[in-house]
Order: C-alpha cells, then sequence, then structure tokens
C-alpha cells in the first residue's frame, strides 16, 4: 500500500454520543467523499499501528490530545493540521498545558470550531496566521442526521393551547444549566404558562439532582436513554429548544451543535450567550440569545418567541450545511 499522497484523519473520539465522536464521524464521512481512495482513517487505540507507518503527505489529528503524535508527523516531514474543539484545549494538569503550549504551536494548522475556542489557542502561543476558525456542520437534505425538511415557521397554535413544549438536548452535566434552568427560570414561565412542558434528553452526572426536582416543578420530563430517532420525534413536538448553559471554571462549552440539529429541523432556539454558542446561533436567524446565567432575561427572551412565529433561516442554515463546511476545509486546512 503506498502512502505517499494520503490523507490521513486520526481521531481517538469514535464510540458514542458525544459531540467529538459526532464532529469525528461527520468529518470522515465529507473527507471520504471528497478525497476517495487517497484517505485514511486511524482510530485509536486500535489503528495505532497505522500512526506509525511512513510516508503520508498530510496528517490531520482529531483533537488537541493528539499533538504529541503531530509533532512525531511532522518531524518526518509531514504536512500537520489538528482540530481544536475546546475542553481539549483548556485541561488543567501541569503536565498537559506543558505540552499544548510546547507542541500545538509548531502545527501547519489548528482548526478551531469556534471563536472562544481560538481565544483559547492564542493564549498557548500559536500565532494568528496558524488559526483557523471552522464551524461544525450539519448534513443537509441527503444527510442521515438533518434534513432540513421541517417548516422555517411554527405554527402558532399557542395562541390557542397556551401549553408549549420546550426542549433541552444534553448531558446533565452543571455546564449544561438544565438543573439551574429547573430552579430559577422554569416557576417563572409557569406563571405565564401554567402548562408548559419542559423535556430534557440526556444523562449523566446530574440526573439525581434533575430527578430531585422533578418531585417539586411540575412539567419536566427526562428521556436519558433516547436513540437519535426518538430525540428527533421528540423536537418535532417542541416548540423551542433551549441551551440555558452557565459559567463553570474549567470546563467550556466548545461549539453547541446541539442547537444547529435542532434549528436543521426548523425548532428555533433561545440560548446562553457563552462561549462556543456564539457560533452555533444566527441570531434573529436561527435563534436568540439571552445573557447566561440571568433567570430574567432568558425569561423575557423565551416568552417573546413563543408569543411570535419565529421562522428559522434556511439561508443561514445552509451556512453550517456540510458541503460549505467542507469547501472551507478543502481551501483553508487540505490544500
Amino acid at each position: 500500500m503506498k502512502y505517499q499522497n494520503t490523507l490521513l484523519f486520526v481521531t481517538r473520539k469514535w464510540l458514542g454520543k458525544g459531540g467529538m465522536q459526532q464532529l469525528s464521524r461527520d468529518l470522515w464521512r465529507g473527507i471520504r467523499e471528497t478525497y476517495g481512495d487517497q484517505t485514511r482513517l486511524c482510530v485509536l487505540p486500535w489503528g495505532a499501528g497505522t500512526v506509525l507507518r511512513r510516508g503520508h503527505m498530510h496528517v490531520h489529528l482529531g483533537d488537541v490530545s493528539l499533538v504529541c503524535v503531530g509533532w512525531l508527523w511532522k518531524k518526518r516531514g509531514c504536512r500537520v493540521t489538528i482540530m481544536a474543539c475546546g475542553l481539549d484545549v483548556i485541561w488543567k494538569p501541569n503536565w498537559y498545558q506543558w505540552m499544548v503550549r510546547k507542541f500545538l504551536p509548531t502545527m501547519d494548522k489548528v482548526v478551531c470550531i469556534s471563536e472562544a475556542t481560538a481565544q483559547e489557542v492564542r493564549k498557548r502561543g500559536v500565532c494568528e496566521e496558524k488559526i483557523v476558525v471552522v464551524p461544525c456542520g450539519v448534513w443537509g437534505s441527503s444527510g442521515e442526521r438533518s434534513h432540513f425538511d421541517r417548516p422555517a415557521c411554527r405554527t402558532d397554535r399557542l395562541s390557542v393551547t397556551r401549553s408549549p413544549i420546550i426542549i433541552t438536548v444534553g448531558r446533565l452535566i452543571p455546564r449544561k444549566g438544565q438543573v439551574w434552568f429547573i430552579e430559577n427560570v422554569l416557576p417563572k414561565l409557569r406563571e405565564m404558562y401554567p402548562d408548559i412542558q419542559y423535556w430534557i434528553v440526556g444523562s449523566g452526572p446530574d440526573e439525581k439532582k434533575v430527578r430531585s426536582l422533578m418531585k417539586y416543578r411540575d412539567g419536566v420530563r427526562l428521556f436519558t436513554r433516547a436513540s437519535s430517532h426518538v430525540r428527533d420525534r421528540l423536537l418535532e413536538h417542541a416548540d423551542l429548544f433551549v441551551m440555558p448553559n452557565i459559567t463553570v471554571e474549567g470546563d467550556m462549552e466548545g461549539f453547541g451543535l446541539v442547537c444547529l440539529e435542532a434549528a436543521a429541523q426548523g425548532v428555533p432556539v433561545a440560548a446562553a450567550q457563552i462561549e462556543g454558542v456564539r457560533d452555533a446561533v444566527r441570531e434573529g436567524e436561527t435563534g436568540m440569545f439571552f445573557t447566561s446565567g440571568n433567570a430574567e432575561d432568558c425569561v423575557r427572551v423565551i416568552d417573546g418567541m413563543l408569543c411570535d412565529v419565529f421562522c428559522v433561516s434556511r439561508y443561514a442554515l445552509e451556512q453550517y450545511d456540510w458541503s460549505s463546511v467542507l469547501q472551507r476545509y478543502r481551501d483553508e486546512v487540505f490544500s
């Protein structure tokens, strides 16, 4: 097998439901469709033998924790690019931060999934000309996960029923804000919409807290083992998607892919204006922002979006379609 003109994609995030895993799978699909037999995939640790081979022309690494592998490839004369997703940049151990600061600036390109991630990369010594900000994407009409086939505008059924359904999708961890939302925002919303329902799709360490709060908060439903099909069915019934992230030191939101996935199904997004979420929502086109941690502002934005018919801009979504995202990779990363 000849490797001289090969694009090798190396990732350690492949199995599971996390955002980094989904990004790896989606990017590999696009790479494979674009470059065909010129590509190779190495999923660590199972594909470690592939990493040891010589002769690859271009190596693209799936996250910053692989930067030492990238440095070894650079020593062999290869072009090496690397994705930066957020948490893989700011992980706290001193030995890890030393490694990032020493080796990340040596990469040919650092592809950041958001401007918030790019800011962290700059702090670690990477020069501006090596930084490329390319967002995550969703698949369009030919994709398997998002179809852009939902109505762009929600019908104004709330004027009749006054029983909206709002939904959050994400791991049950403090920075995702589900507990904060139930404690601080939902009671205020129920004063305005007595029959409002809040559906949460996800699992994680905060599950016990959420279940405890459900005993005292009507209208909260938790779906911990929902498949992607079930999740999409739940989104079909939702009037609004809420991303209630809060600031947690040492734990950042790299992008907010679920905001795109909801908008791609015609569900408008109310999101905390924080970290990488800023890059996942186009205000006034796919959703609206509220101040993170500010319950009154969150209520104001949600009420405004529920009272009006919010139309998700298909043009804005097209900027996040993988066909557009891959063009950025072709022009700015793999060229």
